[in-house]
């Protein structure tokens, strides 16, 4: 069963139970890109849980944007697996000179719809 959840302003996404995700989120228009120190701090909040709350089965970490292909786990949503990964980056790197709105406040998502798209 999928289930649509309507984002502020924005059309409605897609949910699906035990559902696999391609994800796509950006840094705010106004941030400085991120330095190699900074990417591999959002690597470590992207792997934290890994096997815990979500299933991470490929991560793209560039400097001004992550890609990440995600399976949230018992009952996690993907929208609380993103909200602790961006803030938990944001909440390490602002102390340490980030503007304090690290992130743009919406991401892009798309089901994994056949199980042939995400290769063992």
């Amino acid at each position: 069963m999928t289930d649509r959840v309507r984002r502020r302003n924005h059309r409605p996404r897609l949910r699906e139970p035990h559902g696999t995700y391609f994800v796509t989120w950006c840094l705010a228009q106004e941030a400085s890109p991120l330095t190699a120190e900074e990417r591999t701090i959002v690597a470590e909040c992207l792997r934290h849980f890994d096997g815990v709350r979500y299933h991470l089965d490929a991560r793209v970490d560039m400097d001004d944007h992550v890609h990440v292909v995600v399976t949230p786990l018992q009952s996690r949503t993907l929208d609380s697996v993103l909200h602790s990964w961006r803030s938990f980056a944001a909440h390490v790197l602002v102390p340490s000179g980030r503007r304090a709105r690290m992130w743009r406040r919406d991401e892009h998502d798309r089901i994994v719809r056949v199980d042939g798209d995400v290769a063992e």
